[in-house]
């Protein structure tokens, strides 16, 4: 108020001046808040200015503005105008020909306090008398900085009109300003076409109901037809649908309208652009709280559920599973006895339509809706496949609805197993004890067995089973027996990793480690000892075997065991949840050791070796053993500058074994050399002392690690 008073009043020129330019140091480097809370004190000054001067203006027909003044002013006048070009027309022009975004920022902030008070009698002639001199002719400049300026205070200020116009002057002056809000969506500069298109929907939000019917129509070809498929710029094809979901949700007559406009849209939701897909989602969502748009009849439900299958981006797909949320897991009568029942119907319905879809709808449910009401549904669905009168199967065991019944199952078991895989870590928390001990209760060893035998035939009802024993098996309090499940994992263990399926035995291999101390040691012994060389057996000419038989050293795969448990090692230094879990304990089981063992080997003569096993796993050893020491070293504090060298000694002491077959310079370089340069490559990365060996030269052409 005192600073609003010192502008206002004629209490001196130089206190003026002084005020004035004070605000104006602070402009460049305050806060945007800041900047409006000097905005209100100038709004202050001019109202306090013009409330003395508008009494006489009021008694005099034949003055229209102070400007238009044939008679000398009278000090209050003189005042006001003073206060009106020597401060608020002097920081329209700065705003206009700012050069540092945040010094615009600032000044469009300030001014937004007259621009949002234009209902005030006399605002709007006084921004329409000193925007005139400046504005029109800046929106024109070569300066694309300068328009951009002037489009945003031009859309801030839309529309500049003098009250006293007649209907035809006015009528004029609109026609005059719509076309210059259409000069600007044409401008060749992004960021004016940016403004604009932000600015034309904010004009249509306010105005909607008094814009002319021929220039809402153009407005709108405009924008949803042209600027919304702008390919030189995402940014402008993101401010379209800022802006149509900006009029939705503030302008209820435009709601018929816009229906078909948001329909023209359509294709952003394939956009490249991850951002553009983003801002559609968004828009889907706010039409879903309209009543007189349906968010399914702009978009159908089989192309959204494509759109969910095929995304890629987590953060559109949570957008599009919360769009779909209510039609198919509703939630509104939490209470009452058909709810999961309905969920579970509901779920065969999506899968039916897309089962990947469904995976992925089901995979972010935990984040949409409230745990407890997951957890009912999961297990509501897992009872309901294990019931066999749910999925009756033909008595034709060929026959073709078998073969989709045990689909539609393996589909609906994805969806179970997603929902277990997403809410394990929620589920196993602190304070979520009765839901651990409820979900455990339900999902049993013998709903397991339940479910796995009912389909023996199909692998993928067994990795599911698989993966939700994993799951159960990282409860802290072991609520779920991993032995009981699988007693017999030792053969189903060597059996899968002998059939090359890698992944169903990296299932069984978690689940194990998960399990108690002494069944994970098993696990992790086993695994050491299966990375051992062994001769694949040989066959005389004199003698036969039966069909099928596998020596233990050669799985059904027809590689090496000891082959497939290092690369099985290798996916499981990969992953992020069992990479802990083996370096551990690597040394301990004796892991460590025996990779040493393998790649030491290297150093050997040449071995009679035609299948090349001697020399792989010596090489896949070798990169399990680094992976290993790295990750220790990496994730461990080393204050002692001796452990802090272990890593590079490590380096030098391999280097000096193999040093007969580590041959760098050699081109093509052989397989060791390669593997060798490829590891020194990457623990370069990691600011590791290399020694003198590493300075060697190598091969220009880089040699990828063998898997």
């Amino acid at each position: 108020r005192f600073l609003g008073y010192v502008l206002g009043e004629d209490v001196g020129e130089g206190v003026r001046a002084a005020v004035h330019a004070a605000v104006k140091e602070q402009l460049p480097f305050c806060r945007p808040t800041r900047a409006m809370a000097y905005g209100e004190v100038y709004f202050r000054a001019w109202k306090e200015a013009a409330s003395k001067v508008r009494p006489s203006l009021d008694d005099d027909d034949d003055k229209d503005a102070i400007g238009m003044h044939q008679s000398p002013l009278s000090g209050e006048e003189e005042n006001l105008l003073k206060l009106e070009t020597s401060c608020i027309q002097q920081l329209m022009e700065a705003a206009i020909y700012a050069a540092k975004p945040s010094l615009r920022n600032n000044l469009v902030a300030l001014l937004m306090a007259f621009h949002a008070q234009k209902r005030h009698r006399g605002v709007d002639e006084m921004l329409n008398r000193l925007y005139a001199p400046i504005l029109r002719r800046a929106l024109y400049v070569a300066n694309p900085f300068v328009r951009a300026n002037a489009a945003q205070l031009f859309v801030d200020s839309f529309p500049l009109l003098d009250p006293d116009l007649g209907v035809k002057e006015l009528d004029n002056v609109m026609q005059e300003h719509f076309k210059t809000l259409s000069d600007l969506l044409a401008d060749d500069t992004t960021l004016v076409r940016k403004i604009a298109v932000q600015g034309a929907f904010r004009i249509l939000a306010v105005y909607w109901d008094v814009v002319p019917p021929n220039n809402l129509s153009a407005l709108l070809k405009r924008l949803v037809k042209d600027l919304a498929f702008d390919s030189s710029a995402q940014t402008i094809r993101c401010a379209v649908l800022e802006g149509l979901k900006y009029v939705v949700k503030h302008n209820p007559l435009s709601h018929q309208v816009l229906r078909e406009a948001v329909k023209t849209v359509l294709p952003l939701i394939k956009d490249h652009s991850e951002r553009v897909r983003l801002k559609f989602a968004d828009l889907l969502l706010a039409c879903k709280d309209v009543r007189a748009i349906k968010f399914f009849d702009l978009v159908p439900i089989t192309q959204l559920l494509e759109r969910i299958a095929a995304e890629q981006s987590k953060d559109v797909t949570l957008l599009l599973c919360r769009l779909l949320l209510n039609s198919f897991f509703p939630t509104a009568a939490q209470g009452s006895e058909n709810l999961v029942p309905s969920q579970v119907s509901r779920c065969v319905s999506m899968v039916r339509k897309n089962a990947d879809a469904a995976k992925k709808f089901y995979r972010h449910l935990p984040l949409l809706v409230d745990l407890n009401l997951v957890c009912r549904f999961a297990k509501s669905l897992a009872k309901t496949m294990a019931n066999s009168a749910a999925f009756p199967p033909n008595k034709e065991s060929d026959s073709p609805s078998n073969a989709l019944r045990l689909l539609m199952r393996e589909q609906l078991m994805d969806c179970v197993v997603s929902v277990w895989e997403a809410a394990s870590k929620s589920i196993f928390k602190e304070g979520n004890e009765s839901l651990a001990d409820y979900m455990t209760g339900g999902f049993n060893t013998e709903l397991l067995e339940t479910l796995a035998k009912q389909d023996p035939t199909s692998n993928r009802m067994s990795v599911a089973c698989w993966r939700i024993a994993q799951c159960l098996a990282r409860d802290p309090k072991g609520r779920f027996d991993v032995l009981h499940f699988g007693p017999d994992w030792k053969p189903l263990f060597l059996g899968h990793l002998d059939s090359g399926d890698l992944e169903m035995s990296r299932l069984v291999f978690v689940t194990l480690v998960y399990g108690p101390p002494s069944t994970s040691a098993s696990a992790l012994a086993l695994l050491a000892s299966e990375m051992i060389y062994k001769p694949r057996a040989t066959v005389s000419h004199g003698s036969k075997r039966k069909a099928g038989a596998t020596s233990e050293s050669q799985g059904q795969s027809g590689r090496s065991r000891a082959v497939l448990a290092l690369e099985l090692l290798n996916i499981l230094l990969e992953d992020d949840s069992t990479r802990r879990l083996v370096c551990d304990r690597a040394e301990e089981m004796g892991i460590t050791s025996q990779l040493e063992a393998n790649w030491r080997s290297l150093a050997k003569p040449p071995h009679t070796n035609p299948e090349g096993d001697i020399e792989t796993i010596g090489l896949m050893s070798l990169v399990a053993y680094f992976k290993i020491a790295t990750l220790l070293h990496v994730s461990t504090s080393m204050p002692d500058v001796s452990e802090a060298r272990a890593m590079p000694k490590l380096i030098e002491d391999s280097l000096r074994v193999l040093e007969p077959t580590f041959q760098p310079t050699v081109d093509p370089p052989n397989r060791v050399s390669a593997v060798i340069s490829a590891l020194l490559a990457d623990y370069r990365t990691l600011n590791f002392r290399v020694p003198e060996i590493d300075a060697a030269p190598q091969s220009a052409a880089p040699v990828p690690i063998p898997t």
